[in-house]
């Protein structure tokens, strides 16, 4: 079904550039085809001038083609966009001029083959909210204003979840009561916050009725109802309402008003969030192949995606009409565009793309203790003292402090702030596939994503779940050491924990192991065995096998064999280096050097494809480390814990290292944890004196 879509000039200026470009053929060009759009704006302009100034600025014309508007379902629609030659000044300036340019589009319309028309912006809100046109047309119309209120009310619940805001907990401001999209909005917010309080730019007989129907408080002036609602819904109509500095700190605007009630043209403070309420994504199926569907990223005015939505259902029939919206239709509407994939999550600020830094300065506001609650006395930051009041300003969450949230509420924002504040790439590069998963449960063998789907974990955390995830009894000791109020890291002192845990490793370690140094991390365990080995053989060069993995700390990355990142990071250097596994001519050509304090080695590397160090190897290295006077550690934080069948996997080839760094499963796959195992003569030798002790091994 074929539809229509009134629109206007915003201003004198992008009129003057339609004008340049009255068949569009320059904006399909923007933004991919720079040399056409140039030659196209250029030969509009000289037809203007041509013309002498006899430009068709008083004609109803065609400026955009909707096609390929196809939902998910496969259902078809087609539109046009009609401009009338008034810009926003002259409609509200001549109404009855206005109405005989949408007449004739509508007319025009209809001869096209359209069967409903849309009315944009201004259009929609003279002539009595669409009665006088729908009194007048040969086609139906409608406003749409119904998914206009449902868009800006799934907008304000987007901004909640986005910055965790208790709609039930805040007071809400609705500016522009007893305009039909204000009302609306009223009504539903009503019953989901915990103060409404409504706010008329005149206080005629009927906001006073609106605001006794409702049974909600009439506030006696904008100002006051800015001073105290943290929430402002704002859809008065009359433009430059809002002045931004009355808003109070951790102020959330929804501004739905069209001119606009915020004054600005950008938000001007960071302790308040001002979006652009009602806009709405089109199904991901339709193609942006229509200038203004292209320009506008594939967003459109809810007015606009209303009508679209009833052309896809062929419902030629007049719904979104004067003052007064009814719920009914508001849901019924909101529910078909959802089911037809329109979108309303997605967050703009003065009509552009919220600016993800924006939320991050809002939310740094708030942890700084700028924000005021809903219940504590608001702050003027026009005054002298305002900034200062308002650094000291108490505050008053709206959840139990003392509840931490479940983990299934935290999952629904986890993948948006992993790439907002984690990893953008990961997410980036698996959107397409969307592959991108968010765990919300392990247990044995298993992880279940956010959608209570299992999956068999053959990952197993890289060699951090020799148990499984949450093992009971891990679970069960971790728990009473937390009921025991056991201290945590103490400088210079003895903990019960660490020295029987130190001696509980010593009793599973091979015969020549004897000391334990703790660490947070396999990286850590690398870099203090490194140091160590430096420390007891007074050498400072260190030899590993290429494609081997120690860790991503830069002492470890040294001495891993990810060649192209070290170079990045400027770790090519003369003191580490590194050998081909199992080419035991070169193992020995450098270590018959003496200059190495250590070889570095794991029995299966997995950076080069899971490859293991053969037996006979392994102790060939170990006899050439013992003629030149070099120290073998075994990196086991991946192959070590009975990982392999044994408590160490050299140990199962055989072989007795010199140091033996441990992590991962150490944790029990729940804390991160590290260890060096070394003998009691090499402990000694590196800091077995006054001297040396203050470089010293790490206590957990």
């Amino acid at each position: 079904m074929k539809f229509a879509f009134l629109v206007h000039p915003i201003t004198a200026e992008t009129r003057k550039l339609s004008n340049f470009d009255p068949n569009g053929q320059a904006r399909r060009s923007w933004g991919h085809d720079l040399r056409n759009y140039c030659i196209q704006m250029h030969r509009g302009a000289i037809d203007v001038y041509r013309r002498a100034g006899r430009m068709p600025d008083d004609e109803v014309r065609v400026i955009d083609e909707l096609t390929g508007l196809v939902t998910a379902q496969g259902i078809r629609s087609e539109g046009r966009l009609y401009e009338i030659p008034l810009e926003a000044s002259e409609i509200l300036a001549s109404p009855s001029a206005a109405m005989a340019y949408c007449e004739e589009a509508i007319d025009q319309a209809a001869c096209w083959g359209a069967r409903i028309a849309g009315l944009g912006s201004l259009t929609g809100i003279i002539g009595g909210q669409g009665t006088y046109l729908a009194e007048r047309s040969h086609i139906p119309v409608t406003t749409g204003d119904s998914l206009e209120v449902f868009a800006a009310i799934e907008n304000l619940y987007q901004v909640c979840r986005e910055i965790e805001i208790d709609l039930a907990a805040e007071s809400v401001a609705v500016v522009g009561i007893p305009s039909g999209i204000a009302s609306a909005a009223a009504r539903i917010l009503l019953p989901k916050c915990k103060r409404l309080k409504l706010v008329a730019m005149q206080a005629s007989a009927r906001a006073k009725r609106t605001a006794v129907e409702m049974g909600a408080e009439l506030a006696p002036d904008l100002e006051s109802a800015l001073r105290d609602c943290r929430i402002v819904v704002a859809a008065s109509s009359s433009g430059d309402t809002i002045d931004q500095r009355l808003l109070r700190p951790g102020a959330v605007v929804i501004d739905v008003a069209v001119p606009t009630d915020v004054r600005g043209d950008c938000c001007l403070r960071e302790d308040t969030l001002i979006f652009s309420g009602g806009l709405t994504r089109i199904p991901k199926t339709m193609a942006l192949d229509s200038s203004f569907l292209w320009f506008h990223h594939g967003m459109v005015p809810s007015c606009l995606a209303e009508t679209m939505i009833l052309a896809l259902e062929e419902r030629a029939e007049c719904f979104s009409l004067g003052r007064s919206l009814g719920d009914e239709a508001i849901a019924e509407i909101g529910r078909l565009a959802k089911w037809h994939g329109f979108d309303f999550s997605r967050l703009f600020s003065f009509g552009l793309p919220i600016d993800e830094a924006a939320l991050v300065r809002y939310r740094k506001a708030v942890a700084r203790g700028k924000l005021v609650s809903s219940e504590c006395v608001a702050i003027d930051l026009t005054s002298t003292n305002g900034a200062a009041e308002a650094a000291n300003a108490p505050t008053r969450s709206t959840k139990d402090a003392t509840k931490p949230p479940q983990i299934e509420e935290l999952a629904s924002r986890a993948e948006m702030l992993h790439a907002r504040h984690i990893d953008p790439l990961l997410v980036a590069i698996n959107a397409r596939s969307k592959s991108t998963k968010t765990f919300i449960r392990g247990e044995g063998a298993y992880l279940w994503d956010d959608e209570q789907k299992p999956y068999l974990d053959f990952y197993a955390g890289g060699g951090s779940l020799n148990l499984g995830h949450n093992h009971p009894a891990v679970a069960a000791a971790i728990k009473q050491t937390l009921r025991d109020a056991a201290p945590g890291f103490v400088a210079d002192a003895v903990n019960p924990l660490t020295t029987a845990l130190a001696e509980r490793l010593i009793a599973l370690a091979p015969k020549n192991l004897e000391m334990v140094s703790f660490v947070n991390s396999g990286s850590e365990a690398v870099e203090n065995a490194l140091k160590l080995a430096m420390l007891a053989t007074g050498r400072e060069r260190v030899l590993h096998l290429n494609g081997a993995c120690h860790g991503k700390s830069l002492g470890a990355l040294a001495v891993s064999g990810e060649r192209n990142q070290r170079r990045r990071l400027g770790l090519d250097f003369a003191d580490a280096r590194g050998v081909p596994a199992e080419d035991l001519v070169q193992l020995e050509r450098e270590l018959a050097s003496r200059d190495y304090a250590a070889l570095v080695l794991e029995t299966i590397g997995v950076e080069a494809g899971m490859r293991s160090v053969s037996e006979k190897y392994l102790q060939a290295a170990r006899d050439l480390c013992d003629k030149h006077g070099t120290l073998l550690v075994v990196d086991e934080a991946q192959t070590g814990l009975g990982r392999l069948g044994a408590m160490l996997s050299s140990e199962r080839l055989g072989v007795l290292p010199d140091l033996v760094t441990l992590a991962k499963s150490l944790g029990g796959g729940m804390v991160p944890l590290g260890a060096i195992l070394v003998s009691r003569d090499l402990w000694k030798r590196a800091y077995g004196t006054i001297h040396t002790n203050h470089l010293c091994h790490s206590t957990l």
